[in-house]
């Protein structure tokens, strides 16, 4: 896996200050001084993505003094996405819904 740039850093830093721009400024829905009790900051096992949660959260709460806790998920274990490698019937269902005359017969049409 690679590395996190200085631009990828920075990146995540403006990604965290829209998400503040629009849920704490506009939406109301986190508070504009941190509250660790309205978040979960989570992350893959991978520098580089652990390194993506710290500065996203740095956007979010530039004034922070302090973090919250950083969950970490090996990608075995990771469900946030359908991991195939977590459950080995859903690559199975996937391959059989691909090889099916309905998906190619939809892809072929709308491609």
């Amino acid at each position: 896996t690679g590395q996190l740039t200085r631009l990828g850093e920075l990146q995540h830093q403006t990604l965290g200050a829209n998400f503040r721009k629009l849920y704490v400024e506009k939406l109301r829905l986190l508070s504009p001084t941190l509250n660790p009790k309205e978040l979960y900051l989570r992350s893959t096992d991978y520098e580089r993505t652990i390194r993506s949660a710290y500065n996203f959260f740095a956007g979010l709460y530039p004034t922070a003094k302090a973090t919250v806790p950083l969950h970490v998920v090996s990608q075995a274990r990771d469900n946030a996405f359908p991991n195939k490698k977590m459950c080995p019937q859903l690559a199975r269902a996937l391959s059989a819904l691909r090889h099916s005359k309905n998906y190619t017969d939809y892809f072929h049409q709308k491609l």
